[in-house]
Order: C-alpha cells, then structure tokens, then sequence
C-alpha cells in the first residue's frame, strides 16, 4: 500500500491578497483548486489514503473531509518540520510526498509507484522554457540540480551561476519507503540541523554529503509551481494545463 502527504501549510505570502482567506493549495488552474486536482489525481491512481499537513486557514482543507496533520507553527517553521508531523505515516508505509502548491501529469504518480529507490525526487529536465516563461531572469530563483548517468542525484539545492550547468530543477514530488524516511529523519536529529527550519532541498543535499543514494525522475509533461500571481495567470493561459 503506498499513501500520500500533501503539505499545505503554508500562506504563500508572495501571492498576496488573494491568500487574505485561503492558504495557498486553494489557488486554481482553470476553475480547478491544486488541492483538489491532487487530490482526484491520487484517487484515479489508486491512492486514497491521503493526508495533507495543514497549517494557516487549516479549515478550508479540512473541509475536504481528509485526514490532517497540524503545524501550528506554520508561520515561524520549514517545510521539513511540516513533513515531520505526517512521521507515523511516513515511517510506516510508502508514501508519496507533494507540495501543496504544484500540479503536474497524472501520469507522473504512476511513474512514481513503479520508481524503484527508497527515496525518489522528481525533476523537470526541461526547467529552463518554464522558469524563462515566470520570470526575466530565470537564475535568480532556479537550485542547483545534478544527476549522474545512471540517475542518481548527484547536487541539489544550491547557487545557481550558469543554465548550463543545471540539469533540472526540483519540483516537490517524491516518494520514500520507511527505511528512506528514517535516513532523513535521523539526520534531523543529528548535529548541525536546525530541523524546525531546514527546508527539503537542503536536507536532501545533506543526505547526500552523507552518502545517502537519492533516486531521480524526469518529469515529461506539462507541471508548475505557483508562488506569485503573475504564475496564475501563465498557467490559465495555456489551455494544456486544463488537462491531467
């Protein structure tokens, strides 16, 4: 059985008003919330234990009747220590592990089941059409992100000074086992990590100066982030974003 977390704790203070009542999952893509379309995503692949870490306005998720897990210091906290209150599922079953505020191919959750690793990070090969189209200068919010031929992640989550040398960026869906989860977990705990305020690129980087083995998966269809509201109005723009 594999289930899933969405963690939708935070606001998304750069989307400004339109964040005044509803936390920032609630945004939509033709008509459609991000919550819910991945919600009916996981569902149409067979996953229906889903929880979502909720934090700020908390009850416009919960009114979607799933189970949650509160982080009341959602405002002062990472998002590493968001994920860590869904530890009793994580450190259980399977589970597949999205940010609140992407979309992406349905497809990609299959491609994700079938992935083999106890821990997978998705990546957009092709990041740098999509960054250019939300931003004129596409560097200043792009990580670095590297593989090795075989796919594994080789560098993640730093300064980023030529395209060039960027082989895709990091989406915010990935999946671990238990035994991945506890890999992470148990480094939280060690010396060095401030675990209430890492965020989850940069713990994956400290995995790896760990020796941790990181598995990756390109992303082939159309995805995105919504951080701002200028990001809104380019994905309802583009009517192939209407579909899974």
């Amino acid at each position: 059985m594999t289930s899933a977390v969405i963690i939708a704790a935070g606001r998304g203070s750069r989307l400004a008003h339109l964040t005044d009542s509803v936390p920032k999952c609630m945004m939509r893509i033709h008509g459609e919330t991000l919550l819910d379309r991945q919600l009916s995503n996981f569902e149409e692949m067979g996953i229906y234990s889903i929880a979502a870490v909720v934090g700020y306005k908390k009850e416009a998720i919960s009114a979607r009747g799933i189970p949650v897990f509160i982080n009341s210091e959602w405002n002062i906290t990472g998002i590493f220590h968001s994920l860590m209150k869904a530890d009793r599922w994580l450190s259980s079953v399977e589970t597949i592990v999205s940010y609140g505020d992407i979309f992406y191919p349905q497809a990609l959750i299959n491609e994700l089941l079938e992935s083999a690793g106890d821990i997978v990070v998705c990546f957009d090969p092709d990041w740098l059409d999509l960054w250019s189209a939300r931003s004129e200068n596409p560097l200043t919010d792009a990580e670095s992100f590297r593989v090795s031929p075989e796919g594994i992640l080789q560098d993640i989550g730093g300064k980023v000074v030529s395209a060039q040398d960027v082989q895709g960026q990091y989406m915010g869906l990935m999946k671990f086992t238990p035994k991945g989860w506890e890999e992470l977990k148990a480094l939280s705990q060690s010396s060095g990590i401030i675990a209430e305020t890492i965020d989850i690129t940069s713990i994956l980087s400290a995995a790896l100066d760990h020796g941790a083995v990181i598995n990756t998966l390109a992303c082939r269809g159309e995805w995105g982030e919504v951080d701002t509201p200028s990001d809104l109005d380019l994905y309802n723009s583009r009517q192939n974003n209407a579909s899974r």
